[in-house]
């Protein structure tokens, strides 16, 4: 489903943006499945890792360890079914909105959140975690793979204090724009919240940056 979302201006010479996302709903039988596989290879990854925040605070954060590490290495049936799936989400939303679908690679990381006052702080994805020229911005992802009562916000880019909450919803999907700038709300429930999320680059990025953790989506020859 697109999700047209208006973000205002307050100049004259620059008219309101609308954003346009894409979410749909994975089956949840692969939800369960992913969900356990974050909580088992949590400390493996942590340990094969290095911390890009080495402060006490966030150092045994998978979040924190984003640059290290591609989720969708991981040898199985669910993960491989979890990246064909994101394929064709990817597909499906280009093709909504009218753009022409591109070569493109996929980093893939977890966000496991405990209820210890840790939350994912405003950001975005422009630089695709390599310091990619922001222009080339491409598309992003999130997945809620289990949250009690937590939402994501999606901020407009003019920073001019619009927001806009999206629930976590179990199995919920969403791309967006990677220059959209998102952040969570700390987890207060006793089961850890936890969600799974990408980023897409395109061709001329893969080619300027260290690109060690992106991996091709799909056979793009192949879906041509």
């Amino acid at each position: 489903m697109i999700l047209d979302i208006e973000f205002e201006t307050k100049s004259p010479f620059v008219p309101p943006l609308t954003v346009q996302f894409y979410t749909n709903t994975l089956d949840p039988k692969i939800v369960q499945e992913l969900r356990q596989i974050v909580i088992d290879e949590e400390s493996t990854i942590l340990s094969k890792t290095k911390p890009q925040n080495t402060d006490e605070q966030w150092a045994d954060w998978l979040t924190n360890r984003l640059w290290d590490y591609n989720l969708l290495d991981l040898d199985y049936p669910a993960i491989a079914y979890f990246k064909d799936w994101i394929g064709q989400q990817y597909l499906t939303y280009l093709k909504a909105i009218n753009i022409k679908p591109e070569k493109v690679w996929v980093q893939c990381w977890a966000n496991l959140i405990r209820n210890d006052g840790r939350k994912i702080n405003i950001h975005n994805h422009a630089d695709a975690h390599g310091n990619a020229p922001q222009q080339y911005s491409y598309v992003s992802g999130n997945i809620c793979i289990h949250a009690d009562n937590t939402k994501t916000y999606y901020a407009s880019p003019f920073l001019n204090k619009q927001i806009f909450p999206l629930e976590n919803v179990i199995g919920e999907l969403v791309l967006f724009p990677s220059y959209i700038l998102h952040w969570t709300d700390p987890n207060l429930s006793d089961d850890p919240r936890i969600s799974i999320a990408f980023d897409l680059i395109t061709e001329p990025v893969f080619n300027m940056i260290d690109n060690r953790n992106y991996r091709p989506l799909f056979n793009y020859e192949k879906n041509q």
